[in-house]
């Protein structure tokens, strides 16, 4: 079994930062900041968990494990030990990835739609196979190399390797044995199909659709998404509706569970025909997922629906712009200059800002 020690700064939920989970000592960016990719480590994005850890540079692989060459771009199976340092300068296990995988070079997903959505990584791992403990379960030591000794524990980078004889024969055996006996509760939420596709108790006593969706519109209006899926999946069981099943389907998308809340934009549609709504959130999902056919197809389908009325021509010159965005990011300079040459039909100072600038990117970008 290949297994990494990772240090990253302290937070309770690494779900993003919030007023009441802030990350602490990381190091000076974090101080500075406040904030690190880093900060998302155990949030269920779409079944996964990425992770981020800072490094400067690219992990050298084959140094330390011997069946990677040189030209691998990344090393599966991989137990990945999360370790952060508490209020008491103590360095903790806070959880861990199992079969997890890690890459060489820092990964980075861009999100055209919506830049808090961009991944920025160098682990992933299959939700279900991530383990946040909680904050006062925290209880297992790692030793500091400038304390204990070389070898015996991590040194100043953010990654080690434990490739020490102490290592292999003492520390890690131990950790292991302490990830296979702990009993005790995990912090982060993982979306399994049965959370999502819950129903309602019937000790809950509405049988009402109407009742139930209202209920469930509440729940989402409050930020609540899981209990409005209960509400939700419990209405649509009385009777289905496009209506249920959009509200399903944004419920989803407000979990990060995109691939999940696809199939059902695109039923409301076939239901409903070219529904601006649903159109607009299967942009967002694929974008999410880094799916760039599928974006382009999307934002082709809703410049079609939004036609050439006046009050449309910002939120067009918005899709052509996401558009340009990727097709730069695809190296296709044609795609990008005929977007340019679409924008330009429109005589709106917005209009020809854009074009301007995406003039100048495009030189930048491909230059004679």
């Amino acid at each position: 079994m290949h297994v990494l020690f990772c240090n990253i700064a302290w937070m309770k939920n690494y779900e993003g930062v919030s007023e009441e989970d802030k990350p602490k000592n990381g190091g000076a960016y974090i101080k500075e900041l406040e904030y690190g990719a880093e900060c998302f480590n155990f949030q269920d994005y779409n079944g996964k968990c990425y992770g981020f850890v800072m490094l400067n540079g690219e992990m050298n692989l084959e140094e330390h494990f011997k069946e990677v060459k040189k030209e691998d771009a990344f090393l599966k199976n991989v137990l990945i030990i999360w370790v952060a340092t508490n209020d008491t300068n103590e360095a903790k296990v806070i959880g861990w990835y199992k079969n997890a995988t890690v890459y060489r070079e820092e990964q980075g997903v861009q999100a055209f739609t919506n830049e808090k959505f961009d991944l920025y990584y160098r682990t992933e791992a299959l939700s279900k196979d991530c383990y946040l403990i909680p904050e006062e379960e925290r209880t297992f030591s790692i030793q500091r190399a400038s304390q204990s000794g070389e070898g015996t524990g991590m040194g100043r980078t953010h990654v080690w390797y434990a490739q020490s004889t102490f290592a292999q024969t003492v520390l890690i055996p131990k950790v292991i044995e302490y990830i296979d006996s702990y009993k005790g509760e995990y912090a982060n939420f993982v979306y399994t199909d049965n959370i999502l596709n819950e129903k309602l108790k019937e000790s809950y006593g509405i049988d009402d659709y109407k009742k139930l969706y209202d209920e469930g519109i509440k729940c989402y209006k409050d930020d609540y998404f899981v209990d409005s899926l209960r509400f939700f999946n419990t209405a649509r069981s009385i009777k289905e509706t496009p209506q249920v099943i959009s509200c399903i389907a944004e419920s989803l998308l407000s979990l990060n569970c995109f691939n999940k809340a696809i199939p059902l934009f695109e039923l409301v549609i076939k239901l409903q025909g070219n529904k601006l709504d649903a159109m607009r959130n299967l942009v967002s999902c694929y974008d999410f997922i880094g799916d760039r056919k599928n974006t382009i197809e999307y934002c082709k389908k809703l410049i079609d629906i939004l036609g050439d009325a006046k009050g449309n021509i910002d939120e067009k010159i918005y899709i052509y712009c996401i558009m340009f965005d990727i097709y730069i990011l695809l190296r296709d300079k044609k795609s990008g200059r005929e977007i340019i040459d679409k924008i330009a039909q429109y005589s709106n100072d917005d209009g020809n800002q854009t074009v301007d600038e995406m003039v100048i990117i495009l030189k930048d970008e491909f230059p004679e």
